[in-house]
């Protein structure tokens, strides 16, 4: 039964999706044809283990028991942080702080439903109530239709660390059981979730508001409709992220770096590191659906993650490569920020890291980041 449901609403949002993007294409002259959605009785596994849930009924009086979900917020009017310039490196402080000012209730909401997602996954699917309340916030923000709305380049970007979030932190409680008002709220999260992956995917295939970048932003894009495929079983969409991350991968030098991002001069090593959760990510993703991920263009992962946690010990390695000092990658304590390095659990359960770096790991009690779907170390080390 719970299969047939999969199906059922996957056959529905696919269609709707296919029309929505058509209709796209038709408001303007310029604009070229939406790609083709194909879709199937396509199942993709998580990139982190998912539990079956530990049976039993509805547990939680939701709109009662939950976490507020807050307002959905429809439109992603998010406008860039730096100052105009090649390398895009230099942050305005009036734009930092209308971006903090915008994101202020999306990143609560991303919050709460993280923390929940990541509950039910820590207690190897028993909290049922979690699991539910982490339904419901989705639910809630796609009857609001949030961020369907995108304006500008920087928008469009945020949309892609946003839809990676709301799709990893779906995968982690998609299956968890529910009754027949459950699985009417995982149709319309997933119709939701396909109608931004759509509108993803033909922005980064059409350039809908200019020639998108081909640096982390394409990771993150890579993410957010891959996950997104996973998580809905749409092949279109789980294959762009595949070749997304073959694209990352397979630009990394024979000593370690990544071209695109060294072109950020003094924030070149900072834009190391944030690259390598998508990448990470993305490569966990393809290992568990059968993929080539750690092996792809020469173990290219493995070559930049080591010249990555050598340059953030040694930052004059970046700084010989670009010409500039280096952005720091450690908090003032030496402790790691978690937004950048969350990927770093990842690493640690396909390699031994090298001895220093074992040791921050360890004294690093969650490494929690939105985008990511949560705490990485609850999602990725406890399963090796």
């Amino acid at each position: 039964m719970e299969r047939n449901r999969f199906v059922r609403s996957r056959c529905y949002y696919v269609i709707t999706t296919i029309l929505a993007l058509a209709a796209q294409g038709c408001d303007s002259k310029d604009s070229k044809a939406a790609p083709p959605i194909r879709t199937g009785d396509h199942h993709y596994q998580a990139p982190f283990h998912v539990p079956s849930g530990g049976g039993g009924g509805r547990f939680v009086a939701r709109n009662a028991s939950c976490p507020v979900a807050g307002v959905p917020v429809r439109d992603l009017m998010i406008n860039t942080r730096y100052k105009p310039g090649k390398s895009a490196d230099v942050v305005d402080q009036d734009a930092e702080d209308a971006y903090k000012e915008a994101m202020a209730p999306i990143l609560a909401f991303m919050a709460g439903l993280t923390n929940q997602a990541n509950r039910y996954i820590r207690s190897d699917g028993k909290d049922l109530a979690a699991a539910e309340c982490a339904r419901y916030s989705l639910d809630q923000w796609a009857r609001g239709e949030a961020f369907t709305g995108v304006s500008g380049t920087a928008g469009w970007f945020k949309l892609s660390t946003l839809l990676s979030g709301l799709s990893l932190s779906y995968l982690q409680i998609r299956d968890a059981p529910t009754d027949a008002a459950g699985e009417e709220e995982n149709r319309r999260i997933e119709q939701w979730l396909a109608k931004m992956a759509g509108n993803l995917l033909e922005f980064r295939r059409n350039g809908v508001t200019g020639s998108p970048v081909e640096n982390n932003h394409l990771y993150w894009a890579g993410l957010a409709i891959g996950a997104t495929g996973a998580a809905i079983g749409n092949q279109t969409f789980f294959d762009f992220g595949m070749e997304s991350f073959r694209h990352g991968a397979c630009s990394v030098t024979a000593d370690g770096f990544l071209p695109m991002e060294l072109k950020r001069r003094h924030a070149a090593l900072h834009y190391h590191v944030y690259a390598l959760q998508p990448l990470f990510l993305l490569a966990e993703l393809a290992e568990r659906n059968n993929q080539s991920g750690y092996a792809t263009c020469d173990r290219a992962m493995d070559r930049l993650a080591r010249n990555v946690l050598a340059g953030a010990e040694n930052p004059e390695i970046f700084e010989k490569k670009t010409g500039s000092p280096q952005k720091p990658v450690f908090k003032d304590g030496g402790e790691l920020p978690k937004p950048l390095w969350g990927w770093l659990a990842i690493y640690a359960g396909r390699t031994a890291l090298p001895p220093s770096w074992a040791r921050r790991l360890a004294a690093t009690p969650r490494l929690a980041a939105a985008e990511t779907g949560g705490d990485e170390l609850a999602l990725y080390v406890s399963r090796h």
